[in-house]
């Protein structure tokens, strides 16, 4: 799913094989990151609760 761009790399994981999938997918624009202005899921929670 991450490397379709519909899942996103947790944010504390320091597994370098998902983080590389996920950087893959918003550079070739897929799934979720086929927008320019996509954010991480949890930085959008934030930016809600405020």
């Amino acid at each position: 799913m991450i490397r379709s761009g519909y899942a996103c790399n947790y944010k504390y994981s320091k597994d370098k094989y998902y983080i590389k999938l996920q950087e893959r997918a918003r550079a070739d624009r897929k799934g979720l990151w086929k927008d320019g202005d996509t954010i991480d899921p949890w930085q959008w929670r934030k930016e809600k609760r405020k």
